[in-house]
């Protein structure tokens, strides 16, 4: 393990992981909120294909929708979102490699003042361990600024245009893109593809040990 030139502490490896859609069932939960909120059946959300927009989807006005996404962080949903099938043994899997966990998300959390708060809830709630949480509309770029980009091995996503993000900030073999209904029709250019979590470990893992064999060798 690399040390730190000025302070001499261990300079760990960099796992970003993103929350809605990724650790959590985000659209499952938001059409179950919607349906409730309106009083209306609507679609399920974990059966979006991705095609169009969320809110065409659910048959929302734009208007409606933004109404509903507001209510839904209003309403401290966030502290109970459902995670995705194995996202919390997956945390706990990462929390025992000798990686630095950072929690990134484009949570508005400078416009809601709950959006922190209940995130860490949620997080607390699942015994998520992590080093850094990470609120930015461009989060990966604002990782690469905030850290040595050759630091980190991996983010694990589910949205294309944040994949494509880091892919730009960290360059090939570091996007993980987790699949989802809502994300089958996009393979981002230099993104691992990810069945699930326990592929997505595998790929960190083996990330990971070409790096020791590398610094092993130099």
């Amino acid at each position: 393990m690399s040390l730190c030139s000025k302070c001499s502490m261990p300079v760990r490896p960099v796992v970003a992981v993103d929350i809605d859609g990724t650790l959590t069932q985000y659209h499952h939960d938001l059409a179950a909120m919607a349906s409730a909120y309106w009083g209306t059946q609507f679609k399920p959300g974990h059966l979006w294909n991705g095609q169009g927009n969320f809110e065409d989807y659910l048959g929302l006005t734009h208007e409606q929708y933004q109404e509903t996404k507001l209510a839904f962080r209003q309403g401290g949903f966030k502290r109970w979102a459902t995670p995705q099938p194995g996202a919390i043994d997956f945390m706990h899997n990462l929390a025992r490699l000798d990686v630095e966990i950072w929690i990134t998300t484009t949570r508005p959390w400078n416009r809601l003042d709950s959006v922190d708060p209940d995130t860490r809830f949620w997080m607390d709630r699942h015994n998520i361990k992590y080093d850094h949480l990470l609120y930015d509309d461009h989060k990966y770029m604002r990782l690469a600024e905030l850290v040595d980009p050759q630091r980190v091995v991996a983010c694990v996503d589910d949205l294309p245009p944040m994949l494509q993000e880091a892919f730009w900030a960290f360059g090939t073999r570091v996007p993980i893109q987790i699949r989802r209904p809502h994300n089958e029709s996009t393979i981002v250019q230099g993104a691992w593809l990810s069945a699930d979590f326990h592929d997505a470990l595998i790929k960190i893992n083996d990330e990971l040990e070409a790096r020791r064999q590398h610094d092993h060798h130099t």
